[in-house]
């Protein structure tokens, strides 16, 4: 598999500028973005605070936190006859994912929601790129750029070996595996059991970093829809998009990930759509809008119904791609003829009235393609 990937998927930052060090429990991380990296990110910061005689948990540190303060506990940072000894000795370990669902939570995330990476992506690249040979751009960033659009695009740009942010690069690209020998390897699907067994083999207790918290799980759902909430507010005023717009996005994006019931509508009117409440979404402010996503979230439900309304919503969304698209990106997966085969699947697997809430009058961006879990290993 190396052989097959060269030196071009070679990672576009040196590592001593990727890799995250923490000494005192010869801890060693490549982050890899939309794989759990705020969550590690937090966790180093939690060790060093540990260290340092301070108390924190994984869930007090707002992932828009996450990312700040780390320049100091990279690898290069260390003297650089220590590098190789860190790189050989210490516990080291990535997280990798599947490469279709990644894609997905990378338009959700950047694309879907508000986002200012997501709207310089769309203008600079996506935009021009839908435009060709058109008399005019249609498509608007944030307002109806839909998911088969997104997938069009990125199955071009990764043929053509175009440069991307990392949010939408192939792992590959990341962490350069091919070169180092990584202690562990956890997967973004098992990332809780995976996470405790790195932890543990370092001697350090998962209960340590969480907080004692009874149900890590749904606290993490928790603090993933108070992040996404926050952060759409404060983006939104920067965008020409309607709250009304912004809000019902991210109620969509809620039932995709499996938090928000389907059966649940959006609750607020805009646009001509009359919601439960029957309050106009423009007079909402973020902490109603909390309460209402929250009160939704705390239906009773098991994790494992979570899960399979998440896998529906994914299988709803794959269906809006072209056989051709999913082919094409398959291929740049190395899975040559897995796409046609699970797109046909696809077919018979459809959950009808996801997005009861959407208005006719605004067309549900549908995403691009299918799970795959392809896992080849290197040689």
């Amino acid at each position: 598999m190396c052989r097959q990937l060269g030196p071009e998927r070679w990672p576009y930052t040196p590592l001593r500028d990727t890799l995250i060090v923490n000494r005192d429990h010869s801890l060693l991380y490549c982050p890899i973005e939309k794989i759990g990296s705020s969550v590690w990110k937090r966790v180093f910061k939690i060790l060093n605070l540990i260290g340092d005689g301070q108390n924190a948990s994984l869930l007090s540190i707002p992932s828009t936190k996450a990312h700040q303060g780390l320049r100091k506990i990279l690898l290069r940072n260390e003297v650089s006859e220590d590098r190789g000894k860190i790189l050989a000795t210490y516990t080291s370990f990535i997280f990798v994912r599947d490469p279709f669902s990644r894609l997905l939570s990378s338009y959700l995330d950047k694309l879907l929601l508000p986002n200012p990476l997501g709207e310089q992506f769309c203008r600079v690249h996506i935009a021009p790129f839908l435009k060709r040979g058109k008399a005019e751009n249609v498509k608007r960033c944030h307002k109806d750029l839909s998911f088969a659009d997104f997938c069009s695009y990125m199955a071009f740009a990764l043929t053509e070996g175009l440069r991307l942010d990392p949010h939408f690069t192939q792992i590959s690209s990341h962490c350069d595996p091919c070169r180092v020998a990584y202690t562990f390897l956890g997967k973004m699907e098992t990332f809780v059991a995976d996470t405790k067994a790195i932890l543990n083999a370092t001697g350090l207790s998962f209960k340590l970093i969480t907080g004692e918290k009874e149900d890590f799980d749904q606290e993490n759902d928790l603090s993933i829809m108070h992040d996404v909430i926050q952060r759409t507010f404060y983006y939104l005023n920067r965008y020409n998009i309607s709250k009304g717009d912004a809000l019902n996005r991210i109620w969509q994006d809620f039932q995709i990930r499996g938090f928000i019931p389907i059966s649940r509508r959006f609750p607020y009117s805009y646009h001509g759509y009359r919601g439960v409440f029957d309050l106009e979404a423009e007079t909402i402010n973020l902490k109603d809008f909390e309460l209402s996503a929250k009160a939704a979230y705390g239906i009773t439900r098991s994790r494992e119904e979570r899960r399979q309304q998440r896998e529906n919503a994914t299988i709803r969304l794959f269906q809006s791609v072209p056989l051709t698209v999913l082919h094409q990106l398959a291929t740049l997966g190395g899975c040559k003829s897995v796409a046609q085969r699970l797109y046909r699947d696809v077919q018979v697997g459809t959950t009808s009235g996801l997005f009861q809430a959407t208005p006719s009058s605004m067309p549900l961006p549908l995403p691009w393609s299918t799970i795959t879990y392809i896992h080849t290993k290197a040689k």
